[in-house]
């Protein structure tokens, strides 16, 4: 192999080396940007039943955390959201839980 034909093979692998560096650093970069904190309002779907029958119309829908699956006290504030449409029986909400757990004063946000 001559010394100009070795010259360009080793120029090829470090093009393919630095393509391969930045196609990862574009990757790390990317992931960092949308891993960051997220917020505390998440949506919520229910379904909600009148005496049996699946509801309709505007409901004003309470949402607790509690440490039990029964009974027990809430943690922190109920959260109601005021007049949710309701058609049959199925409804989205929001919930933000900053009010029930505000971030700390040091720490994470």
């Amino acid at each position: 192999m001559k010394r100009s034909e070795q010259s360009i093979l080793q120029t090829a692998a470090m093009n393919r080396h630095l393509l391969l560096f930045r196609m990862i650093l574009a990757l790390i970069l990317t992931g960092a940007a949308s891993s960051r904190g997220q917020n505390t309002v998440f949506t919520y779907q229910g379904s909600l039943n009148l005496n049996g029958t699946p509801a309709n119309g505007s409901y004003d829908l309470s949402f607790g955390l509690y440490a039990t699956n029964s009974g027990g006290s809430p943690i922190g504030t109920v959260l109601t959201n005021l007049a949710v449409p309701v058609s049959g029986g199925l409804f989205t909400t929001h919930c933000n839980l900053t009010p029930v757990f505000p971030a700390p004063a040091t720490g994470w946000t």
